[in-house]
Formats: structure tokens, C-alpha cells, sequence
């Protein structure tokens, strides 16, 4: 069983909430059965638009999709996702049968976190989903220590893009995060050493 198995069998309502959106009925069965026997909870959406309304009502934990669904690619749904409030930060797990390299970097720009190939190989599968909800876990405990320190902390990626930055940080410099999330750190420095 998984890690978090015996917290979900001690409180089912703590175990993680995966959203599968898969529009084959017998993969959505053969998906849910084998991860609620996992101990998940489970959320089931059959389209992209209907994984869209899921995610605003839901909160899930991991979204696991489709790359081929009846109204969108699999890759619509990622770039639609990441735009809700919350979007960034979930896990999104693509299932594709393509063994095509430029639709899983096109996946990869659109948002989606990791991808497994089908056919689905049930311990594959089920590392992934451990190791993506590790890293949000993470990810989540990390912001929540930052909004709460009285000093300003920012997250920048390897090109130098801001990722993040605490509240203490918008005080500091002035700007809102939506205001600078996604450009350059130099927009923070003054100009000698810019």
C-alpha cells in the first residue's frame, strides 16, 4: 500500500484527492479501482470541460488526464488549469499512449508536471503520484514558512524569472506578486547593479 495508506484508513477524509480524466469508461474504472485500492479519494471527469469544473469545486490534490479527450487535448486542459486560482501548484499528471517527443514538451510548456505512458504500469504510476504529492506537500509547507517570516524571501528559477515572492517582500519593494511573478529579478535591483 502507499505511504500515506494508513493516515487515509485512520482518517479517509486526510487522504489525497485525485481528479482522473479519462473519457475511455473501462481505463476511468480500471484507473479509480487500482488507486482507491492505493487509498485515495478519487474525483472523475470524463471531458476537459468537465475536468475544469471538477478542479473549481474540488481542490484536488493531483490531476491525472488524458492527453486525448473528446473536446480538447490533453494539453488545453493543463494551460487552462494552471490559469485557475490555485493552478499552479497542483500536480498535473499526463497519460499518453504518444511516444511523440514534441507533444510531451508541448505538454511540459502547457504546464503538466510529469507524464506516464500507457499502457499503465500500475507501480509506475503509483511512484509518480507518491513523489508529486511529496513535492507539492513540500512546496506548500515551504510558502506557508515564508508568508510567514518577517523577512522578504523570493523564489527565482534558473533564468532568473521571479517564481515567487512573500508578503513581506511586496512591502519591501512595493509591488504585488501578480505585479511581478514571472519577470526578471533585475526589476527588483536598482540600477548599478543592473
Amino acid at each position: 500500500m502507499a505511504n500515506h495508506s494508513r493516515n487515509a484508513e485512520e482518517n479517509p477524509g486526510n487522504a489525497p484527492l485525485i481528479l482522473i480524466v479519462d473519457d475511455n469508461p473501462d481505463q476511468l474504472s480500471t484507473i479509480s479501482n487500482n488507486l482507491k485500492n492505493e487509498g485515495f479519494r478519487l474525483a472523475q471527469a470524463i471531458s476537459g470541460a468537465e475536468a475544469l469544473e471538477a478542479v473549481t469545486r474540488r481542490a484536488p490534490d493531483l490531476i491525472l488526464v488524458d492527453v486525448m479527450l473528446p473536446d480538447m487535448d490533453g494539453i488545453e486542459p493543463c494551460q487552462r488549469l494552471r490559469a485557475l486560482p490555485g493552478g499552479d501548484v497542483v500536480p498535473i499528471l499526463l497519460m499518453t499512449e504518444l511516444d511523440d517527443e514534441t507533444a510531451v514538451e508541448r505538454a511540459f510548456q502547457a504546464g503538466a508536471t510529469d507524464f506516464v505512458a500507457k499502457p499503465i504500469r500500475w507501480t509506475v504510476l503509483n511512484a509518480r503520484i507518491q513523489s508529486l504529492l511529496k513535492s507539492c506537500c513540500a512546496e506548500r509547507r515551504y510558502q506557508a514558512l515564508a508568508q510567514a517570516a518577517a523577512d522578504g524571501i523570493i523564489t527565482i528559477d534558473n533564468q532568473g524569472l521571479i517564481q515567487y515572492l512573500n508578503s513581506a517582500t511586496e512591502v519591501l519593494f512595493g509591488y504585488q506578486a501578480a505585479e511581478i511573478v514571472g519577470q526578471d529579478i533585475s526589476i527588483l535591483m536598482p540600477d548599478e547593479f543592473g
